[in-house]
């Protein structure tokens, strides 16, 4: 694997991004960049890097005040009414 980055790369925050990794992998056949994972000392996975072809994307997670989707809909009324548009996918 390359040590070398493209000019671009996408950055996806997820709140599980240990899960994710392995979506990812299974759904899109990323590689997990190897030397690259960085956790806190909680172990929560704090970055990664993860190859397909000559892509590069990275992960990591939020900080604490981040809100999902999901959960924006569960604690805020007026989110609820925007996601029920198929098309948004956060404010």
């Amino acid at each position: 694997m390359s040590n070398e980055y493209p000019g671009v790369i996408p950055m996806i925050s997820y709140e599980d991004c240990i899960a994710a990794l392995e979506w990812l992998t299974h759904a899109f056949g990323f590689r997990e960049r190897q030397d690259a994972r960085q956790t806190w000392p909680d172990g929560m996975l704090s970055h990664a890097e993860m190859e397909a072809g000559d892509g590069l994307i990275m992960l990591a997670a939020p900080t604490p005040d981040y809100e999902s989707p999901r959960r924006d809909r569960e604690t805020c009324d007026q989110a609820r009414g925007w996601y029920s548009a198929p098309y948004v996918i956060g404010r």
